[in-house]
């Protein structure tokens, strides 16, 4: 997904995607008067419920929750509902592409390694801040930033579109 650039003639000249926006400002954040504010304390990516599938769910499940939230990924978390990967649309779609249906009745653990993620997953606590969360977007190349308590479950998600929303209503 990105935004068109158009110059004074209306041609296209390019793309600009969430990823070079979260790039860009994570060599300037510092530079922003709140950027030592919390995430906690801007209120970002915590959330009272936190949509997430189990490693016992079956991958289908995961897809139909993707589809039912209008969700590009989901956090997958195990019994204690600690974070242990993520399972995305793209996951799904490579399943599809390669016609290996049969993946989609076996549960998420059995095919964890095989998604796009490929390591463990990329946590904050409430109490990292906001120059952090970009930061790590932006050196991990990741769109999605787990909030995780101090036993390190799932509380809440952090996108892209946070961290640029965050921004927007805290610049004065």
């Amino acid at each position: 997904t990105g935004l068109p650039v158009m110059n004074l003639k209306d041609d296209l000249v390019g793309i600009l995607t969430q990823t070079q926006i979260i790039n860009f400002l994570s060599q300037k954040i510092d530079s922003f008067p709140f950027s030592h504010l919390s995430i906690e304390d801007l209120n970002i990516g915590i959330l009272r419920t936190v949509k997430s599938v189990k490693t016992t769910s079956l991958v289908k499940d995961a897809f139909t929750q993707l589809v039912e939230y209008h969700f590009y990924g989901i956090p997958v978390v195990d019994e204690n509902n600690v974070v242990v990967g993520n399972i995305s649309a793209s996951d799904i779609q490579l399943i599809a592409l390669n016609g290996d249906f049969d993946k989609l009745n076996v549960p998420i653990k059995s095919i964890l390694h095989e998604t796009h993620q490929k390591r463990t997953p990329i946590v904050v606590k409430p109490s990292h801040t906001i120059a952090e969360a970009f930061k790590i977007m932006s050196k991990e190349k990741i769109h999605r930033l787990f909030v995780v308590d101090n036993k390190n479950c799932l509380i809440g998600l952090i996108s892209p579109v946070d961290l640029i929303q965050a921004l927007l209503d805290h610049t004065a």
